[in-house]
């Protein structure tokens, strides 16, 4: 289990031992304190679309991003797509008016991979990696953009 939470117009996200990965608001992008694979990488807001770009630390480039985000039907609305430079595309859902959770889920399998819960009255998140989502694919990139929609958009019940 790990916990989301929105930290000095960042978010830091962490499991109960040492993994966390910390979004620190620099300018104009978030820079990431955490686990190698995000190491010299940047977030940044798109400048074509309501949502988040995945790139290098250098600059925004939004042609050489490693991953991004955007809007579903409606902008603003509940749903956003969340797409990785190996063209996977993946959904992140707001669910349930009483017990509301984002999920996120792929195309290849019934259920979510991840599942994205208020943890109490804070704002802060529960992030749970369901059976299918302990194998998850290049799991920090697409933990980061979830993050990003949930905590820095202002997405959601808690936002």
């Amino acid at each position: 289990m790990m916990r989301l939470e929105a930290r000095g117009g960042g978010f830091l996200l962490r499991d109960d031992g040492a993994w966390r990965i910390e979004a620190v608001a620099n300018g104009e992008a978030w820079t990431f304190r955490g686990p190698p694979p995000l190491a010299g990488l940047a977030l940044f807001r798109s400048a074509n679309a309501a949502g988040f770009v995945l790139g290098g630390a250098g600059g925004r480039d939004e042609q050489a991003a490693r991953g991004r985000t955007f809007g579903g039907r409606e902008p603003s609305g509940p749903e956003r797509w969340l797409l990785l430079d190996d063209g996977s595309a993946w959904r992140l859902v707001l669910r349930g008016p009483r017990a509301a959770r984002w999920e996120l889920s792929g195309w290849e399998t019934p259920g979510p991979y991840l599942l994205v819960r208020p943890a109490d009255e804070a704002g802060a998140w529960e992030v749970e990696r369901t059976v299918a989502g302990l194998s998850l694919p290049r799991a920090e990139e697409l933990l980061v953009l979830a993050a990003a929609e949930i905590t820095l958009a202002g997405a959601g019940p808690a936002g």
